[in-house]
C-alpha cells in the first residue's frame, strides 16, 4: 500500500506538471530538448507538495522508534567472553518483547516506504535542480535567442553570453579558495559540495522570501478583487489600453525588422549558396501573410555600398527576427486574452441585472457549460461565482497570516507556538491528519511562490501567456527559477 501511494503520487505530480506545460507551451512549435528541462524543472518542483509529507510521517515514526529504549541485555568484554545459551535466550525474549512494545507505542504509518527511497529522491531531485538552474538552463536560454544557423554555433554563441554569468561564479569561488587558504582550512570534496549548496540555497532563500512575501499578501487580494466586477472590467479597460500601445510598438518593431529582411532577401543572390541557404532560414520564421504585406508596400532599406549581405549581418538580423517575432506574438496573446476578459466581464455586468436569471451573450464566445442551461450559466456567474471567490480570499488571507505567525515563531519550542507544528503535535500518532495537514501547508507555500513566477511580468523579455502561447525564453527562465 506504501508503494502504491508514493507511485500515485509521482504519477499525478507528472500528470499535473504536463497538464500545465501543455497549457502554457507549444509542444508542437517548440524545441523537444526545451519541452523535457521544464517538464523536468517543473516536475520536481511540483513532487515536494505530494512527496514530502510522506517524508513527515516516515521521520516522525522512525523518531519514535529512536526514542523508545531497548535494553542492553549483556554486554560483552574483554574479562569474560563466554556467554551461556540460558543467556542468550533470556536476552532474545527481553529483545522479542521490548520490539514488540515498541512497535504497538509507534504505528506505523500506512505510507511507510523503505528508509533509502526518500533520500536517493531527494537528492536526486536537489542536484538535478541545481544542474538545471546554473548551467542548463541559461545556456539553453542564450540558445533559443542565437542567430546562428548550425548548432555549433549556437553552442558557441550561448556559452559566449553566458561567460559574464559564469565568470562571476569563477571570482566568487577564487575568493573562497584564498580564504580557505589563508585560514588553514582543509578543503575535500565533500566540504566543497557544502559551500556550493550553501551558495546557492542562500540565493535561493533570497527568491524564495521575494516571491513567497508577494503571493502571500497578493493571492487573497486577487481573489477579492476578482469577485468585484465593477473593479475588474475598470482593470480590464486598463490594461487593454495599455496593450493597444505595446501592441503598436510591437508591430512597428516587427515590420522594421522585416523590411529589413524583405530587402536582404531581394540583394541575395543565388550564386552564394551558403548566403542564400542563410536567407532562407529566416525567412521560413516569417509568416507569409506578413511577408506578403511587406512586400506590397515596397520599401526597402539603403545599405550603402554593400551589394552581397555577409554572414554576421545575416547572424545579427536572424536574432532580431526571433526576438520581434517573440515580443510580437507575446503582445498579440495578451491582447487576445484581455479583449476576451472585458467581453466576458461586460456580459456578466449585463447580466448582474436580469430579472429572468439568463445568462445571455451579447459580446463574448458562448461556451460549453453545465447541462448547457441558460439559467444554470447565469446562478454560476453572476451568484455562486463571487461568494465562492471571497470565501477563497477570506480563507487564503487566514492561511497567509498563519503563515507568518508560524515562520516568526518557528524557533519556539517550548511553548509551541508555531499553529502548524502544534498540529502536526497534536495529530500525533494519526499519520492521515499530519499528512494531510503538512498537504495543506505546503500547497499554499508554493501556491503562492508559483503564483508569483507564473503572474510576474519583466518587461518584454519575460511573461507567461496561457493558451499556448508561452515562447522557449521564458519557459525555461521560469523553470530556473521554481529549481531555485
Amino acid at each position: 500500500m506504501s508503494a502504491g501511494i508514493f507511485v500515485f503520487d509521482v504519477i499525478t505530480t507528472l500528470v499535473l506538471s504536463s497538464l500545465l506545460l501543455y497549457s502554457y507551451g507549444d509542444w508542437l512549435r517548440q524545441r523537444l530538448f526545451v519541452t523535457l528541462s521544464v517538464l523536468i524543472a517543473w516536475y520536481f518542483s511540483f513532487l515536494i507538495i505530494f512527496v514530502l509529507p510522506l517524508d513527515v510521517s516516515s521521520t516522525i515514526y522512525r523518531q519514535c522508534l529512536n526514542q523508545t529504549k531497548i535494553p542492553d541485555g549483556h554486554h560483552q568484554t574483554k574479562d569474560h567472553l563466554v556467554i551461556t545459551e540460558s543467556d542468550i535466550h533470556k536476552l532474545r525474549n527481553n529483545l522479542s518483547s521490548t520490539t514488540n512494545e515498541a512497535f504497538k507505542v509507534c504505528q506505523e504509518p500506512y505510507s511507510l516506504l523503505d528508509e533509502n527511497v526518500l533520500p536517493n529522491l531527494w537528492r536526486l531531485v536537489y542536484w538535478t535542480s541545481q544542474l538545471l538552474t546554473w548551467l542548463i538552463l541559461p545556456v539553453m536560454q542564450s540558445f533559443t535567442q542565437a542567430g546562428e544557423f548550425t548548432f555549433r554555433g549556437k553552442l558557441k554563441s550561448a556559452l559566449w553570453d553566458n561567460m559574464i554569468y559564469y565568470t562571476s561564479y569563477a571570482f566568487i569561488a577564487i575568493i573562497l579558495f584564498i580564504y580557505i587558504a589563508t585560514h588553514d582550512l582543509d578543503l575535500n570534496w565533500e566540504r566543497l559540495k557544502a559551500i556550493a549548496a550553501s551558495a546557492s540555497n542562500t540565493w535561493g532563500l533570497f527568491v524564495l522570501v521575494l516571491m513567497l512575501g508577494y503571493g502571500l499578501v497578493e493571492v487573497p487580494r486577487n481573489c477579492w478583487n476578482r469577485s468585484l466586477k465593477g473593479y475588474q472590467l475598470t482593470r480590464a479597460y486598463f490594461r487593454v489600453a495599455k496593450l493597444m500601445s505595446e501592441k503598436s510598438d510591437a508591430e512597428e518593431e516587427l515590420d522594421d525588422v522585416l523590411i529589413t529582411v524583405n530587402t536582404i532577401a531581394a540583394m541575395a543572390g543565388d550564386n552564394d549558396f551558403k548566403i542564400r541557404k542563410m536567407v532562407d532560414t529566416i525567412l521560413g520564421k516569417v509568416p507569409i501573410e506578413m511577408l506578403e504585406k511587406i512586400k506590397r508596400r515596397r520599401t526597402e532599406v539603403d545599405f550603402g555600398n554593400d551589394t552581397i549581405p555577409t554572414e554576421k549581418t545575416l547572424i545579427k538580423l536572424h536574432r532580431q527576427v526571433i526576438k520581434a517575432l517573440q515580443n510580437f506574438h507575446r503582445t498579440e496573446a495578451q491582447w487576445d486574452d484581455w479583449t476576451n476578459y472585458v467581453f466576458e466581464l461586460e456580459d456578466i455586468n449585463k447580466n448582474l441585472v436580469s430579472n429572468d436569471h439568463q445568462f445571455v451573450h451579447s459580446l463574448s464566445k458562448k461556451k460549453k457549460f453545465w447541462f448547457n442551461s441558460p439559467k444554470i450559466e447565469w446562478y454560476w456567474r453572476c451568484l455562486l461565482a463571487p461568494l465562492m471567490l471571497r470565501f477563497f480570499a477570506v480563507l487564503s488571507g487566514f492561511m497567509s497570516v498563519l503563515i507568518v505567525w508560524s515562520e516568526v515563531t518557528f524557533f519556539s519550542k517550548s511553548p509551541t507556538l508555531s499553529i502548524f507544528a502544534a498540529l502536526v503535535s497534536g495529530f500525533n500518532p494519526n499519520y492521515f491528519a499530519i499528512e494531510a495537514t503538512c498537504i495543506a501547508t505546503i500547497f499554499y507555500l508554493c501556491l503562492c511562490t508559483f503564483y508569483t513566477i507564473f503572474k510576474i511580468r519583466i518587461f518584454n523579455y519575460y511573461y507567461l501567456a496561457r493558451n499556448h502561447h508561452s515562447d522557449e525564453y521564458t519557459l525555461l527562465f521560469s523553470g530556473a527559477l521554481l529549481c531555485r
